[in-house]
């Protein structure tokens, strides 16, 4: 994210709001103004200056330091001196480094220098003074909060680390060294950044010790423009974030950029709110990078996200969150957050109506791979609406019965609402495909897999409301595809059937559970399958009357139907069909069926119970001598039990 013209990495956000970040200070951050103090190179010359000893260019200031304390310069003394005393105020920076937290209580700040003006700038911010640790007296590295003084303080002179022997006691010595002891464990626990530091800083090359190489947690350092040492920051693992410089001294872009990151981070929510929402109101092609970072960061948050959702109505948005890949989680199966939630909600509230192609071409980038939520909310957009223009309406009917979720236990309350709105749109063509998504899921309870059923949400009160309210009305237009639809899936139900429960075309689950095909007082309790028998009969019912060589045609072709209920509906519709006299009804259950079969019986006797009092003396000849040729199965004895075939 851009800030001040820096860029800040994501991670490094996300490490503040989640209190996982951990502020390296050095000396770069107490040589500004008004604490002006020096760093380590120049802590050591003006000790050297003390003693009356000059530092050679090429000798390390450690190394330097040790040396005057060979020569019993009371180095540590003279240093506490230099760095200390009340007269010293803390910088602009320390105070910005100390804000970038939300209180004291959450504060992780770990620096190298020996000076208290974190101590006095913590004081004047807070209500009281979070804990402070001094080295070697150091907390456990894997957690702690407070403000950590690595190399020890002023407070403790003999105990700070200025000489090559006091690196080497902390940082290789004494089991390796507490400070690197320390470091390794913070390094492992924490993301880091580092300011105030230069890469070729004495105090870096040791701690450089402790760095492991790569490892979970990440590690930046703010980086001078005219340092030209991005490359050996790298080579630490560690990320430069550059700031830039109009001249070698010049730091104002460093205090610009950690001052504006902790007035970002500090900002009320009224101030979110204010800001969100101005940058929202425009289209994201004429913002700038840092508004529209704003908002990218915006997202993590679900109170945030609701502030851009209420007032961005420009379609430009969803593609370029789109790009910006925070849509993703809206086309898998994936757990929602409570923000991507809101933008699911957004998407469909603002623009499934006003702007159907922006997501429609969304929705097919994403290979129309809806996530439950995403398919509901805009299924209940599109059903709640009534200004649909038909066209939109009829694809988004078709886009949202072919990705419609296997189950939902909103689903019947959302196809309703769908066949109602294409009914007032005059898309009668569209009510039987919701109708079949319905119908599949309803009647999913039903399917076996394995030894296991397969649950559903969707209940005979479901279907039925959708077929007396919707269907039903128009079923003079509708009978047709109806029963081409209820037929498929019927035959369907009988197949999987035969399959796991070894069922045949005399033995059929279905078939047993419904009485008569004509409404009668066993069926009392009906299940999501009656109201596929109950739409059938009520198609070919219709179609007798208006179509009856259609509904004869249809009988001849399913009166040999594995599935003994087509069966039972062909023969039904051979009953209702007003062009057939009584004689030819008669002759055609005698040539298309074999009336013994006990798998159609119920309607092969209320066929001949409606015909056969009408008929002619022949017919009656011919059908009773087709009752009276019937035999009983010859019985089988096998292994000394007497078996009957009989019914």
């Amino acid at each position: 994210m851009k800030i001040a013209n820096v860029e800040f990495p994501e991670t490094l956000l996300k490490a503040l709001r989640d209190g996982t970040l951990v502020v390296f200070a050095g000396a770069g951050v107490s040589m500004g103004k008004p604490a002006n103090l020096p760093d380590f190179d120049g802590l050591a010359n003006a000790i050297g200056q003390r003693a009356g000893q000059a530092k050679s260019s090429e000798t390390p200031a450690d190394r330097f330091l040790g040396q005057l304390q060979d020569r019993e310069v009371r180095v540590h003394y003279i240093s506490a001196e230099i760095l200390g005393g009340d007269d010293k105020e803390p910088t602009e920076l320390h105070t910005d480094l100390l804000r970038l937290y939300g209180d004291e209580s959450s504060i992780r700040i770990v620096t190298t220098n020996f000076d208290q003006l974190f101590e006095k700038a913590a004081d004047e911010l807070f209500a009281k003074v979070p804990e402070c640790f001094r080295g070697p007296a150091l907390p456990l590295g894997e957690r702690f909060q407070g403000i950590v003084h690595l190399h020890g303080s002023v407070v403790e002179p003999e105990e700070m680390i200025l000489t090559d022997k006091d690196f080497g006691r902390a940082y290789l010595t004494e089991n390796d060294g507490w400070a690197r002891r320390f470091l390794v464990e913070l390094f492992a626990n924490f993301t880091v950044l580092f300011v105030g530091y230069s890469h070729s800083d004495t105090i870096m090359t040791y701690m450089s010790r402790a760095l492991p190489a790569g490892g979970a947690q990440a590690r930046y350092a703010m980086s001078r423009s005219l340092a030209l040492d991005d490359q050996r920051w790298t080579n630490l693992g560690i990320q430069p974030i550059i700031f830039n410089q109009d001249s070698e001294g010049d730091f104002q872009s460093l205090d610009k950029a950690i001052k504006t990151l902790a007035d970002y981070l500090r900002r009320g929510i009224l101030d979110w709110q204010q800001e969100i929402q101005r940058i929202a109101l425009n289209r994201p092609t004429i913002l700038l990078d840092e508004e529209l970072d704003v908002i990218l960061d915006a997202l993590n948050d679900e109170a945030k996200t609701r502030f851009f959702t209420e007032v961005a109505t420009s379609p430009d948005w969803v593609d370029w969150l789109d790009r910006k890949n925070q849509l993703e989680a809206l086309f898998n199966d994936a757990t929602l957050s409570e923000r991507e939630i809101s933008l699911s909600f957004w998407l469909a509230r603002q623009f499934a109506c006003k702007h159907s192609d922006t997501l429609f071409n969304l929705i097919g980038r994403h290979n129309t791979a809806l996530h439950p939520y995403f398919f509901r909310h805009l299924a209940w957009e599109i059903g709640q609406q009534e200004d649909h223009d038909p066209s939109i309406l009829a694809k988004w009917v078709s886009l949202l019965l072919k990705v419609a979720p296997e189950a939902d236990s909103n689903l019947d309350v959302i196809l309703q609402k769908l066949g109602e709105r294409c009914t007032a749109s005059g898309l009668i063509n569209q009510l039987p495909q919701i109708f079949e998504v319905l119908a599949t899921s309803g009647l999913r309870s039903s399917r076996p897999i394995g030894s296991n059923w397969r649950h559903s949400d969707i209940s005979h009160w479901d279907l039925n409301e959708y077929w007396e309210r919707i269907l039903k009305p128009r079923l003079k237009e509708l009978a047709e595809p109806l029963l081409r639809l209820v037929t498929s899936i019927l035959e369907r139900l009988h197949s999987e059937s035969c399959v796991w429960r070894g069922e045949n075309r005399n033995a059929s689950s279905l078939s047993w559970s419904r009485s008569a095909i004509e409404p009668h007082e066993q069926d009392r309790h009906p299940e999501p399958v009656d109201v596929l028998i109950d739409i059938a009969r009520n198609s070919l019912e219709s179609l007798a009357q208006e179509r009856p060589n259609w509904a004869q045609v249809w009988a001849e072709q399913h009166i040999d139907d594995e599935a003994p209920l087509l069966r039972r509906l062909a023969i039904h519709a051979i009953s209702a069909t007003t062009s057939l006299t009584a004689d030819a009804k008669i002759a055609w259950l005698l040539e298309h069926t074999d009336i013994h079969d006990i798998s159609i019986h119920h309607e092969i006797f209320q066929a001949a119970k409606m015909a056969y009092p009408y008929a002619g003396q022949e017919e009656k000849r011919a059908f009773m001598g087709a009752i009276s040729a019937y035999t009983w199965p010859e019985e089988v004895i096998g292994e000394g039990e007497l078996h009957s075939e009989r019914h």
